[in-house]
Order: C-alpha cells, then structure tokens, then sequence
C-alpha cells in the first residue's frame, strides 16, 4: 500500500504545478490584452484624427459652398438689375425695328404694284 501521504503530497504538487501553468497562461492573456488595448487605442486614435481630417474637409467645403453661393446671388441681382433691362430694350428696338421693316415692305410693295400699274397706264396709252 502507498502512503496516504505521499499520495496527498504528490496530488499538492500537481495542484502546485497545474497552478503554477495556470498564473503562466493568465501572464500570457494579460499581455495579450495588453497588446490588443495597445492596438486599439492606435487605431481609435487613427479614427478620431480621420474624423478630425474629414469634419475641416467639411467645414472648407461649406464656407466655400457659402461664399460660391453668395456670389451667385450678387450676380444673380447684378443681372437682374443691370443686365435685364438692356435684354429689354433690345426686345423692343427688336419689335419695333421689325415692324418698321413690315411698314417699310409694305410701303415698297404698294409703290412697285404703283409704278406697275402705271406703266401698264402708259403702255396702253401709248398703245405699245
């Protein structure tokens, strides 16, 4: 028969050495997540400067597209009140130099059925 204690012995140094493998892998988690807290703060400062980097982009983009749009509006009321005005008077010198050409067509056309009337006049009068 053995020895109840050595068997009590032998049992506590594999508790002892079960325990001893048991505080190596603990170490090897705790670096473990260590290391990966290491990464992740890397990559979460990363991301805030990504952030960062996009939200100036976007601030630029709306003083740029606030400003484009100011000037719009200032062309936009230039034209409105410098510009459409003469649009508007070429329209009517347009309008009226087109109707002054109808009265003068008209006019041309009456005076040549005139002077062909009037020679047929003179032609018969002169019996040619």
């Amino acid at each position: 028969m053995s020895d109840p204690t050595h068997e009590i012995l032998e049992k506590i140094g594999r508790l002892t050495g079960l325990m001893e493998g048991v505080h190596g892998d603990i170490a090897d988690i705790k670096q473990n997540m260590a290391s990966e807290a290491d990464k992740t703060a890397a990559s979460r400062k990363e991301m805030y400067r990504s952030i960062e980097e996009t939200r100036a982009v976007a601030v630029r983009a709306a003083a740029a597209a606030d400003g484009a749009r100011k000037a719009a509006d200032a062309a936009d009321g230039k034209i409105e009140r410098e510009v459409m005005p003469v649009i508007d008077e070429v329209r009517r010198w347009k309008f009226a130099g087109m109707t002054w050409l109808a009265i003068a067509g008209v006019a041309g056309a009456s005076v040549v059925a005139f002077l062909i009337w009037a020679w047929d006049v003179i032609r018969a009068k002169l019996g040619l």
